[in-house]
C-alpha cells in the first residue's frame, strides 16, 4: 500500500518564538526611529547655531552701545569744556574792564591825596563813587603797603587795622606793585568766596 507523507510543524521543546521580526511595519517603526534621531541631533545643531548668533548680537549691541555712550560722553564733556572756557572768557574780561577803571581811579590827583594823607573822609567820597559805577562789586577797600586795611565801602569798621598781607591779592600785587587779580578765597565776612582786584596807587 502506498504512503503518502504529509507536511507537518514540529515545534520542540525549549525552543522560543524568534524576536526579530522582518514584517513591513517592524521596518517603518525603526526608520522612524532612526528619522527622528536624526532630526533631533540637526536640530540641537540648528538651536546651537541660534544661540550664538543671538549671542553674538547681544554683544553686538552692548558694545555699539557702549561706543555710542562713549562719545555722547565725549561731546558731553566737550560741550562742558567749551562753556566753561566761554564763561571764564567773559569774567576774564569783565575784571579786565573793572581792572582799567581801577586804574583809572587811582590815577585821581585827589583821590591819590586822600590816600597819602589817610583821609578816610575824602576816600570814601571816592569809593563810593566807583562802587555805585559797579554795584556788582562787593566791597570796595584801601589798604596801606602792609596790607594792613583802613577803609571800606560799605563801611565796615571791625575790620579796620587788620592785615591782610597773608592773602593771596595782596602778596600777588605787592610782589611788583602791579595790578593783580586773585585767586578765589574766602571772606572774613559772610565766609563768601571772592575773588579781589588789586591796583596800586602810586
Amino acid at each position: 500500500r502506498a504512503s503518502v507523507r504529509l507536511p507537518s510543524l514540529e515545534y520542540r521543546e525549549g525552543m522560543s518564538t524568534p524576536t526579530t521580526c522582518s514584517g513591513p511595519s517592524a521596518s517603518a517603526a525603526t526608520a522612524a526611529s532612526v528619522g527622528w534621531r536624526r532630526w533631533f541631533r540637526g536640530s540641537l545643531w540648528v538651536y546651537a547655531l541660534i544661540a550664538s548668533l543671538l549671542l553674538a548680537m547681544f554683544v553686538g549691541v552692548v558694545f555699539l552701545f557702549g561706543k555710542a555712550t562713549d562719545v555722547e560722553g565725549r561731546e558731553f564733556l566737550a560741550q562742558n569744556d567749551t562753556i566753561a572756557r566761554s564763561v571764564a572768557a567773559a569774567i576774564e574780561a569783565r575784571e579786565q574792564g573793572h581792572l582799567n577803571v581801577l586804574r583809572s581811579y587811582a590815577g585821581r590827583f585827589r583821590f591819590r591825596e586822600s590816600v597819602k594823607q589817610r583821609d578816610r573822609k575824602e576816600a570814601l567820597v571816592h569809593l563810593r563813587q566807583l562802587h555805585a559805577t559797579f554795584p556788582e562789586l562787593d566791597r570796595v577797600f584801601l589798604a596801606d603797603p602792609a596790607g594792613i586795611v583802613w577803609v571800606t565801602e560799605p563801611e565796615t569798621p571791625e575790620i579796620y587795622g587788620r592785615s591782610y598781607a597773608f592773602r593771596d591779592w595782596y602778596r600777588g600785587v605787592s610782589a611788583s606793585w602791579q595790578p593783580y587779580m586773585s585767586e578765589v578765597y574766602r571772606t572774613d565776612i559772610g565766609d563768601a568766596l571772592a575773588v579781589a582786584l588789586a591796583v596800586p596807587i602810586h
